[in-house]
């Protein structure tokens, strides 16, 4: 009995269940950590703290006579970026700075001969106590000129960077970690590790301490993912397509309790130690979820393959002879032991793997761009980033229903250039309910493209290098990740949205140049991945409930 017969015999259910629940858990607090950035390095509008002016602790934003006289352009509109720039990051010098009074003589008013300020006061009408607002890291160029990469990246852009460094280590020791030590205890130690240096962040007491803690829990929750999505994928069966997306889902309704968390807490600290208490439900994942039964079989395990096996299918309440596993032993001795180097083997994978690689940049681009702007979009943040991370779920839902009919290479093409056409025209309107309109529906396209290239990826490459060709994919994906914040600060909005438009529809093209995989195995080799090409559907067909069914019995019939 070979492969995808097994997996056919033992077929959907408790087994697949359980190891789904666990992953949901792990998969709603990645939700949480991914955004969270959003509330905790969140930025309000903000003034110069102005000396015996303001008190010596809180002081108020708005609503005080002197900001008039001490403050450069404080009741002006349509200023320059200069002089929004002094409006925030300046004040006008004192005539006799005594520090005794505050009237409107003892400043000179003059916009060509201003102070840079050396504490700020910061707009805590929405949200009261960001890492930013308690360490008062305003992003104001001139204020540290030893700062190297201003005026592009500010500080509190760079520590947000700081878990897009971490997702791109973590993307790449995920991946080789996954194919060495195995799915599950790839996934347990990072799970545990995620716990740890996560907890450890409100402890930060600086810029970077607090930039180090968030990069190693980055690493960690990252690793955690993708050898949770392989695994999940790989025991899933004819259910993949459906399984593959859905388990998505739990990040989006992780974003959302961020929202109403945020809302709740009002404090960075807080946050993360919610964060944290998500991860640790997952823990005991360990003794409940199998090791991924085709990575064992990789390893030549063929005994352990047996027992988890036997396992699935009791769980599943099916019938599955021991015997009838005899021929796995023979399928080990043919299983090719694969790294990252082989994703570059022949001229197939190399095409496959450039396209891969652009589609995933491009899918974290866009998809972390629109997601840490929402909170910059007029009115509520909590209500404006609610919204952008809710788009995601009917995105994967949609996705659900066409993935099998469709077929993963035309879904995954249409969705990027939705999100491609709709970044370009938000770019060059000015009506702002339109503008959040076509970013929501941009935030859709890209939400349905990076559930569908997770899929896709795993259907594309066998069974000893998929962990890596995920790992080094999402490793990539982390370059588009990291440009999200620089784009988010290019002015005007043409600019950044011209860019994530262009890169999106030259993805959403390229795409075509792939394999459809739907209704055919999942490589185990080398030789497998060639013959993708052939017989695969046309990519304008539309497939029926009874074509799929007989496409999976000829899979199984063929295994």
């Amino acid at each position: 009995m070979a492969w995808e017969e097994v997996l056919h015999q033992i077929g959907f259910g408790k087994w697949q269940i359980v190891v789904i629940t666990f992953f949901s858990v792990a998969m709603f607090g990645q939700g949480i950590m991914s955004m969270s950035q959003t509330f905790v390095l969140y930025t309000p509008d903000f003034r110069c703290r102005v000396p015996s002016c303001d008190p010596e602790g809180d002081a108020t934003f708005d609503g005080q006579d002197f900001t008039d006289f001490a403050i450069p352009f404080w009741n002006k509109d349509d200023l320059s970026v200069d002089q929004v720039q002094q409006k925030r990051c300046e004040r006008f010098p004192r005539v006799a700075d005594n520090g005794t009074t505050c009237l409107e003589d003892d400043f000179y008013h003059d916009v060509a001969q201003t102070e840079i300020c050396q504490a700020h006061v910061f707009d805590q009408e929405q949200f009261w106590n960001s890492f930013i607002m308690e360490y008062d890291l305003a992003p104001c160029a001139s204020l540290d000129n030893q700062w190297p990469f201003d005026p592009i990246i500010s500080k509190a852009s760079f520590l947000g960077m700081s878990y897009m460094f971490g997702q791109l280590i973590g993307s790449l020791l995920g991946g080789l970690a996954g194919d060495y030590l195995g799915r599950l205890v790839c996934f347990e130690i990072g799970l545990i590790l995620t716990v740890i240096f996560n907890a450890c962040v409100p402890l930060a007491n600086g810029f970077w301490v607090y930039f180090v803690l968030r990069l190693l829990s980055s690493v960690a929750t990252k690793a955690c993912y993708i050898c949770s999505y392989t695994l999940l994928v790989e025991i899933s069966g004819s259910q993949i397509g459906l399984v593959g997306i859905l388990i998505m889902l739990p990040g989006p309704i992780g974003q959302i309790f961020l929202s109403a968390l945020a809302y709740a807490v009002q404090d960075w600290k807080a946050i993360h130690y919610w964060n944290s208490a998500f991860f640790v439900l997952a823990i005991p994942a360990y003794f409940w979820v199998p090791e991924s039964p085709r990575w064992l079989l990789s390893k030549g395990r063929v005994e352990r393959t047996k027992k988890t096996f036997l396992r699935g299918a009791r769980m599943n309440g099916k019938i599955l002879k021991e015997e009838d596993l005899y021929t796995l032993a023979h399928t080990a001795d043919k299983v090719e032991n694969l790294g990252c180097l082989s994703l570059f083997g022949t001229f197939t994978l190399v095409k496959h793997t450039l396209i891969i690689y652009w589609t995933w940049i491009v899918c974290s681009m866009v998809f972390y761009g629109l997601s840490l702007n929402a909170v910059n979009l007029a009115g509520n943040i909590y209500l404006n980033f609610g919204l952008s991370a809710f788009m995601e779920i009917p995105s994967y839902i949609a996705s659900v229903l066409f993935v099998d009919r469709l077929g993963r290479k035309t879904l995954l093409s249409i969705s990027l250039l939705l999100a491609g056409i709709s970044c370009t025209c938000a770019g060059f309107i000015d009506v702002p309910w339109l503008i959040t309109t076509l970013t929501l529906l941009g935030k859709f396209g890209s939400s349905a493209a990076f559930a569908i290239v997770y899929l896709y990826t795993a259907e594309l490459y066998p069974t000893a290098m998929r962990n890596s060709a995920i790992g080094t994919s999402s490793m990539m994906a982390r370059f588009g990740s990291l440009c999200a914040p620089i784009l988010a600060n290019l002015t005007p909005l043409s600019l950044p949205m011209s860019i994530m438009g262009l890169a999106a529809i030259v993805g959403g093209l390229l795409v075509f140049l792939l394999p459809e995989t739907l209704g055919q195995n999942m490589p185990e080799s080398l030789c497998d991945v060639e013959r993708l090409q052939h017989g695969a559907k046309p990519w304008y067909q539309w497939i029926s409930r009874g074509d799929l069914e007989k496409m999976n019995q000829a899979k199984t019939e063929s295994a």
